[in-house]
């Protein structure tokens, strides 16, 4: 038994110290007692030794008598608080007591009678676990209260007796849990248990470097990957312990962290580490369809292709015109009449290619021409002409007859020729045909799910740069290009090719379209606004204009969000920072004034909407005045949440009509009655606002 003579003599002793968290500073209620014990109690000394080596979690063995104060204290108290029991969560607890609180641990019919002291345990097994306990592990003392560590494989680490400060045992607790042992690092490594991942991405912070790049190690070999526990390793400064991160994220790749390798991929300090990690990436793309896009595309951005950037585009004369019937038989006679000499029937297949595009631009059939072109060039190319030469011309023949495979590969074969004459008149056509026909051959891969090869995106990309600067490219080339590289998952480089687009073509209202729909998808609103602000003093003077009516329609969109989204505060600032922008559009060009007054009347509605929400009746009615006077003809025109000046109107009569303010409705009456005899009177100007939207 338990000495209560000796543990008196050394409480004595130890209160001397008056600890600050004293076990006399709780005092014991009813209601603490009444309350459950939160631990799970093992039944057996025996069980809790199996468990715990299987586990790999430590034994926590406590010790408690009822004759003494701390251990009331342990007992009515700190074993049922939530936060004590958490940290005990990571071992495997053993309850010993001599004195029992039952005179049966089982009823009649053999249901076990829980121990009203501990809970989960009978009073049989925790009087029996304390022989057991002090023949093990007492090291021939019996102490109370005392809380005991063992590591799986026995050793103690830590012994904590007759504490009368309670944060002892948290601290001893904490300690363990902080450094845990071989076999429980590992264990919690491979466990594929949601609470282990937990307790491992929680222990990070307090191992050292040298655990912590341990774990990691161990984290390569797991069964699945830990990507928490990688997660904070890629994040540390500590360059040891990211590399075992990024050889455990290379060796151990697993499709569910696939957006933490790739993010890897992207990051300048891990250069080095490249190689390993797409090697790591090729392995997943084996058996993952979205890892296998991803490796091609960064295989594609690693492609070596030959430059197209760069070269003097700017030169580049207007395409010839198409010949004349008359000319096209001269032409013809000349090849009758020199049938070997290539650059001959080059200049003819030129002159086919020029009527076809002539006859495809009136809306009529280009394919007999666009046929004999084609013919004419391969001829060309088998009498010894310049063969990218002559694949310059079969990719535009093979693009017009709707073979873009195959104007693919003619224009990738045609490279050289671009390279040498960046002034021939055809080369954007060459280029689109590139561009093109590789993009949809990927986009006709991945709906089959088949593989690509990366040369493809990297020969795309290579061509809509060429395109970018190239004085024929297009908005709809730009646009094209930021579409594949969104559909490829490369958002970053997606937001580069839409700002150089919208520097190149700040009016175009897809440009802005697509800029709108990529910000917000990787951002939200705010940042867009932000996007315009830092993007106007790249464009130049004559486009100005038109790139603030954007800017001013972003922040429309942004209220509209933030009411959406009930934020009404950043509502109504949107709206008035979208009526100022507006504003300076139509300052800057005036034949703006119909489509700004159209939108700044929509803004001033949504204001009055918001002031409505804030039961302002006042401001809502001076706002809904205001938005329907400033353009009558925009009252039945909905906004971007489907509703109109005219239904804020009526709501605000509503309103007064609850409020009894049935005096202020005749003018709004008046406004109403103005509004609908005199709205079929009036249109919205589209020439910038309807090709906003």
């Amino acid at each position: 038994m338990i000495s209560p003579l000796r543990t008196c003599l050394v409480l004595a002793a130890t209160c001397l110290a008056a600890p600050a968290q004293d076990w006399s500073s709780v005092r014991l209620t009813p209601e603490d007692a009444a309350k459950p014990t939160l631990i799970p109690w093992q039944r057996t000394l025996a069980d809790a030794e199996a468990l715990s080596r299987a586990t790999g979690k430590p034994l926590l063995l406590a010790v408690n008598v009822d004759t003494e104060n701390a251990s009331r204290v342990f007992a009515l108290h700190k074993y049922k608080r939530p936060e004590f029991a958490q940290l005990v969560e990571p071992f495997v607890a053993l309850i010993a007591c001599p004195t029992r609180h039952t005179e049966a641990d089982h009823d009649e019919a053999g249901r076990r009678i829980p121990c009203p002291r501990f809970g989960s345990v009978t009073c049989g097994e925790h009087v029996a676990a304390e022989p057991a306990i002090f023949e093990a592990y007492g090291d021939g003392e019996r102490w109370a209260p005392r809380h005991i560590g063992v590591s799986p494989e026995g050793e103690k680490l830590f012994d904590r007796y007759l504490d009368q400060n309670l944060t002892n045992v948290d601290d001893a607790l904490k300690r363990v849990a902080r450094a845990p042992s071989e076999r429980r690092l590992r264990a919690l490594v491979q466990s594929l248990d949601a609470a282990d991942r937990t307790r491992l991405e929680a222990l990070y912070d307090d191992l050292d470097s040298e655990t912590r790049r341990h774990a990691l190690g161990l984290a390569a070999g797991a069964p699945s990957l830990p990507i928490g526990l990688v997660r904070r390793g890629l994040a540390s400064d500590d360059a040891g312990v990211r590399d075992m991160a990024v050889m455990a994220l290379a060796t151990n790749p697993r499709a569910e962290a696939l957006d933490a390798l790739l993010a890897a991929l992207d990051r300048d300090d891990l250069r080095d580490a490249r190689p390993a990690l797409m090697r790591g990436l090729e392995r997943l793309a084996a058996g993952d369809a979205q890892a296998r896009r991803a490796y091609n595309v960064r295989a594609a951005l690693a492609e070596p292709v030959q430059s197209l950037s760069g070269l003097p585009w700017s030169e580049a004369p207007a395409a010839a015109a198409a010949p004349t019937p008359e000319e096209l038989d001269a032409l013809w006679q000349k090849v009758e009449a020199a049938p070997h000499d290539p650059v001959v029937r080059l200049t003819l297949a030129r002159g086919l290619l020029a009527k076809a595009a002539a006859e495809m631009a009136a809306g009529g059939g280009s394919g007999f021409f666009a046929m004999d072109a084609e013919s004419v060039a391969q001829q060309a190319a088998e009498t010894g002409a310049n063969p990218a030469e002559a694949s310059a011309v079969m990719a535009q023949t093979h693009w017009m007859l709707g073979r873009t495979a195959e104007a693919a590969e003619a224009a990738a074969r045609a490279v050289p020729y671009l390279r040498a004459h960046p002034e021939a008149a055809d080369g954007a056509s060459v280029l689109e045909a590139l561009a093109r026909g590789r993009t949809s051959a990927i986009y006709a891969a991945e709906v089959a799910g088949e593989a690509w090869p990366p040369r493809w995106l990297a020969e795309a990309i290579a061509a809509y740069e060429a395109l970018a600067a190239h004085p024929a490219g297009t908005p709809a080339h730009l646009g094209a290009y930021a579409d594949m590289l969104g559909y490829l998952g490369l958002p970053r480089e997606q937001r580069d090719v839409l700002v150089a687009a919208l520097e190149r073509f700040p009016a175009d209202p897809e440009v802005h379209r697509r800029f709108r729909d990529a910000v917000v998808a990787q951002q939200d609103f705010d940042a867009l606004e932000a996007a315009y602000t830092g993007l106007e003093s790249s464009v130049d003077a004559d486009s100005r204009a038109a790139f603030v009516w954007f800017a001013g329609y972003a922040s429309l969109l942004a209220a509209e969000d933030h009411r959406r989204n009930e934020r009404p505060d950043a509502a109504d600032e949107a709206y008035a920072r979208a009526i100022a922008t507006l504003e300076r559009s139509a300052e800057l060009e005036a034949e703006y004034r119909d489509t700004v007054d159209h939108y700044v009347a929509l803004c001033t509605a949504g204001r009055a909407r918001v002031a409505l929400d804030r039961e302002d009746l006042d401001g809502a009615q001076a706002l809904i005045r205001t938005a329907i006077e400033r353009r009558p003809a925009s009252a039945e025109s909905a906004d971007g949440l489907e509703q109109t000046p005219l239904q804020t109107l009526d709501r605000v009569r509503r309103a007064l009509r609850r409020a009894e303010r049935d005096a202020e409705l005749d003018g709004l009456d008046e406004l109403r009655r103005s509004v609908k005899q005199g709205a079929e009177d009036d249109t919205v100007d589209a020439s910038v606002g309807a090709a906003a939207e």
